[in-house]
């Protein structure tokens, strides 16, 4: 599912800015990092106490996803039209660093499909992202590397410790400007740019092989600061148009994709379950 960026919702602006000064100064001796997205999607959730969201396609339920009560991530299902779950998704934490493990099942939550394991820096920082086989071997092994609390290289490895690529993040200030994806031959296989505006909204997100064709291309667009749609291009050609709504706290209530003709040929519609208070 496509994530939005909870810091450009109307009306939260007040409690986001409260509460994150409050994370700020609740100690002097130590430098805070600045919330990511995902980090500010988790603290409206623990705030209006959400304690689960579904995403519904043409009136079916198509994902569900549940949090705990400090609005993290903890199981998601995925739904096939006869309302069967054929992937579901388990999430595990340590409180003192973050994401533990993760597990993933599918067809009917049955079969084990594979494990993931997460291991932390001092700092909080993500050191690196073990993939499992269902027999706990060792798949591949992500290790990451940070330079003043941005990530900078991920590395990958295959089970037998070879190299598989190397990634690089590049910055403008505080936003990912560039990242570069190099195979063991050192052959770029990826190269994303992104673009912003000056009140670092992204704009623009581009795909480019090693010669620089653009392969895909996504323009956002904003109203009063929200983002509210999303225009995808494959080569130049035009592929859809995704216009986004949302409820009176920010959050995501529908999600409609037209094409070239501007004509509706798609629908995802969310709703909230919220625990006790």
């Amino acid at each position: 599912m496509k994530k939005y960026d909870i810091r450009k919702q109307p009306g939260l602006s007040a409690l986001l800015f409260a509460l994150i000064t409050v994370l700020i100064f609740s100690s002097c001796r130590v430098k805070e990092k600045a919330l990511n997205a995902e980090e500010q999607e988790q603290l409206l959730r623990k705030e209006l106490g959400i304690s689960s969201q579904t995403k519904w396609s043409h009136e079916m339920i198509n994902q569900i996803q549940y949090y705990d009560e400090e609005g993290r991530l903890i199981d998601e299902k995925w739904y096939n039209p006869n309302g069967v779950v054929v992937t579901r998704r388990v999430l595990g934490y340590n409180e003192n660093s973050g994401l533990l493990d993760s597990t993933i099942w599918y067809k009917g939550e049955d079969i084990l499909r594979s494990r993931y394991r997460y291991s932390y820096y001092a700092d909080g920082n993500l050191a690196q992202e073990i993939w499992l086989t269902p027999l706990d071997e060792v798949q591949t092994k992500s290790v990451y590397r940070y330079e003043d609390g941005k990530l900078v290289e991920m590395i990958k490895f295959d089970k037998a410790d070879n190299l598989i690529s190397t990634s690089l993040y590049t910055y403008d200030r505080d936003n990912l400007v560039l990242f570069l994806e190099r195979d063991r031959r050192d052959i770029l296989i990826n190269r994303l740019i992104y673009e912003y505006d000056r009140n670092d909204n992204l704009l623009e997100e581009r795909w480019q092989n090693d010669e620089g064709e653009v392969r895909t291309r996504r323009v956002y667009t904003y109203e009063n600061g929200v983002r509210n749609s999303k225009t995808e291009y494959r080569f130049g050609e035009f592929v859809h148009r995704a216009v986004y709504e949302y409820d009176e706290n920010g959050l995501i209530s529908r999600e409609v994709w037209f094409n070239e003709q501007d004509e509706q040929i798609f629908e995802n519609l969310y709703t909230y379950e919220y625990g006790e208070s």
